[in-house]
């Protein structure tokens, strides 16, 4: 019997240290103001402390600075029922019900401690109820009861902070000013630290918006410097304040200066990462700046969080997600969220594009460019990738719908793509319609000469097909005398000469195979090709030397070009 004993001594001796260092790491983390922290180990500390109304207490305000007004209310309806005579706790435990939403109860809880012996001689009580009411938008009752703390302490900085805060709720901002300052310039022993820097945070709010409103601008900047320099003060005295980058988030945000305020609810999300109001603000500020990536570790925490802002969160989650090339989770969301718009289904389509999900980027690109906002690069690109998955009739009819909703240099392109779909797909004479009809708007194309070539030498006209390429090649050597060397002419230019050498060849017409072969090593020497045509040509006119002497200067360029190989052992070259 005596060993269970000494056992179960054991036990209880070893849960009250436990106990103990519990209550010893809150109070370190409160301490610290590690309010994420101490939350930890509030259930625990409660539990064990049920009956200690200054540890209780403690804890409350861990929820209150945490945002859990409704835990805060439970904690301190324990302290209430363990002595309900403590006038601070009666007006915590109002303040928390206020914050709760239990207007009524706070109200009647301190209307009870008013009536309590020499509770109405005290002024805090009044600040307490018109903070009630203020939280509630009486207004009118508000003052009331602040004007009651004043006639009792006129000198009290609580009163002072309660009447700023009764006039930054009615925007009346010098008011608010003379209000904070004159608590500040008080002694300041009837309010906690906390207090004093809450009434700094709306002192700089104070400022700012006063320096957003006042018309002299040299004043203007007066009250921004304090705003700055105020700021400054608050997050040097306490860097661990949550509210002061929150309402400095929320000035610089309503100023539009969205890289500050992201900066300030970055801090402000680190030491309330539930703080989903301020992650909100976060997110837009982020979003607005264009730094998608920073926007959606917060759209992806506060989305679910706040009812009213899921659709619009999820809008902006989806774009962020496409900025930064995440395509998948990007287009995942965009199937979930209902009534897309003419923007977001383009979204979806690069997503898709870019995630080679086609299929999915087809059906959106057709929604983004059927609706009342003209899409014209979007749609002139989804005729391309039509056109390049030899969709010709669906390509045709995206740029037919281009050209007819968008007048500008793309729409002139469009009626080449457009017989480039027809020759593609065989509709020679359809093709040299929108050919024809493309050159009549941009006479200087190289490749459109070289197209209406190909589709005339394809219709078996090869008299055609050399004067339109030749005239080609005229351009190709003009444009690049004007622009030597430029990578977009001399490309074009080489499909110039490809073209008319090889009708050329195909035409047994061997000395202008000669010709153009000459003038195209002029623009591009290091080329393989102008030379295999140049040792087709030789070999036509039986000129074996210089065959050989091409196809081997072709394979010096390509050693594997197979035709010169080929043609060089069949001619027995050296």
């Amino acid at each position: 019997m005596r060993f269970f004993l000494l056992i179960a001594l054991f036990l209880i001796g070893n849960y009250s240290l436990y106990s103990q260092g519990i209550l010893e790491q809150f109070k370190k983390a409160v301490e610290e103001k590690e309010f994420v922290e101490a939350l930890q180990y509030a259930p625990e500390v409660v539990l064990q402390h049920v009956k200690d109304n200054t540890i209780l207490m403690m804890v409350a305000d861990v929820y209150m600075e945490m945002e859990l007004p409704d835990s805060a209310v439970s904690v301190l309806s324990m302290a209430m029922d363990n002595d309900d005579d403590l006038p601070m706790l009666n007006r915590e435990y109002a303040l928390a019900l206020s914050k709760a939403g239990k207007v009524n109860l706070a109200i009647s809880t301190m209307n009870a401690l008013l009536k309590k012996k020499k509770m109405e001689k005290d002024p805090e009580n009044y600040v307490a109820l018109s903070n009630i009411y203020l939280q509630a938008d009486s207004v009118l009752q508000a003052e009331y009861n602040l004007l009651i703390a004043r006639e009792l302490d006129d000198k009290n900085a609580q009163v002072y902070i309660g009447l700023g805060d009764l006039y930054f709720a009615k925007k009346v901002y010098e008011l608010a000013k003379d209000n904070y300052e004159a608590a500040l310039a008080t002694d300041g022993k009837q309010v906690t630290q906390k207090s004093i820097l809450n009434a700094k945070i709306k002192l700089a709010s104070s400022y700012y918006r006063l320096g957003n409103m006042e018309m002299d601008q040299q004043l203007s900047n007066e009250y921004f410097r304090r705003s700055l320099n105020t700021w400054n003060e608050i997050t040097k005295a306490d860097p661990k304040n949550a509210t002061a980058f929150y309402e400095q988030g929320k000035i610089f945000f309503l100023a539009s200066k969205f890289m500050e305020a992201g900066a300030s609810f970055n801090r402000y999300a680190i030491l309330r990462p539930e703080g989903w109001q301020g992650r909100w603000y976060a997110s837009q500020a982020w979003y607005t700046a264009k730094k998608y990536d920073s926007a959606l570790v917060h759209l992806e925490a506060v989305r679910t969080k706040i009812d009213t802002i899921t659709e619009k969160a999820n809008a902006m989650l989806a774009h962020s997600y496409f900025e930064a090339k995440k395509f998948k989770e990007s287009i995942a969301l965009y199937k979930s969220i209902p009534g897309l718009n003419q923007t977001d289904y383009e979204r979806m389509g690069y997503a898709a594009f870019f995630s080679k999900d086609t299929v999915t980027a087809i059906d959106a690109f057709y929604k983004s460019i059927n609706g009342v906002e003209k899409k014209c690069n979007t749609a002139f690109r989804f005729a391309n990738l039509l056109q390049s998955m030899k969709k010709y009739d669906e390509a045709i009819s995206i740029f037919r719908k281009r050209i007819a909703d968008c007048e500008d240099s793309n729409s002139v392109k469009a009626r080449y793509f457009i017989g480039s779909c027809f020759y593609l797909s065989q509709k020679y004479d359809s093709a040299l319609i929108s050919l024809k009809e493309y050159l009549a708007l941009d006479g200087n194309s190289i490749s459109g000469r070289v197209y209406i070539g190909n589709t005339y030498n394809a219709m078996k006209k090869s008299d055609s097909a050399r004067l339109y390429l030749s005239v080609g090649v005229e351009l190709a050597q003009q444009s690049l005398a004007q622009n030597p060397g430029n990578p977009s002419i001399i490309k074009e230019s080489e499909q110039a000469f490809e073209a008319i050498c090889r009708i050329s060849l195909e035409g047994k017409d061997a000395q202008s195979v000669i010709k153009y072969g000459k003038a195209w090593l002029e623009i591009n020497d290091k080329s393989a090709l102008p030379h295999v045509y140049l040792g087709f040509a030789y070999q036509t006119i039986g000129d074996k030397d210089n065959a050989c002497k091409a196809y081997s200067e072709a394979l010096k360029r390509d050693p594997k070009n197979s035709a010169a190989q080929k043609n060089k052992s069949a001619l027995n070259c050296p």
